[in-house]
């Protein structure tokens, strides 16, 4: 009977031991469970930034092979332009020599018929 009271004294000890240890892993587990909600909602919110940036990234992507193509089409304009430009420019030449020969060939006329007056 002298032992009852050492080992219900025990007893009670080991069971405060079990509930302060139980109470202890309870709040931990407590506390790793809210920072495993905030892990995972700034996950799921860098998740969804990523798509974010992924979608404008493919937006510019598209844009940027849109505009190389634009590009290609507006030099091809540029240089139909300046053919056509430089055809133009060697057509006004031939123009220019045409009017001067023509000019001189009419101040001979002219000329021829002055003196044939006289």
């Amino acid at each position: 009977m002298k032992n009852q009271p050492l080992m219900l004294s025990i007893l009670l000890g080991v069971i405060l031991l079990l509930i302060i240890g139980g109470i202890s892993i309870s709040a931990r587990l407590s506390a790793t469970s809210k920072q495993y909600k905030e892990k995972l909602a700034e996950y799921m919110k860098s998740q969804k930034m990523q798509d974010i940036l992924q979608e404008e990234k493919d937006a510019l992507l598209k844009s940027t092979v849109d505009l190389k193509e634009r590009l290609k089409q507006k030099e091809a304009q540029i240089e139909s332009l300046q053919s056509k430009t430089q055809a133009l420019t060697d057509e006004l030449e031939k123009v220019k020599v045409m009017k001067e020969k023509l000019e001189d060939d009419l101040q001979e006329m002219l000329l021829k018929s002055k003196s044939t007056r006289k």
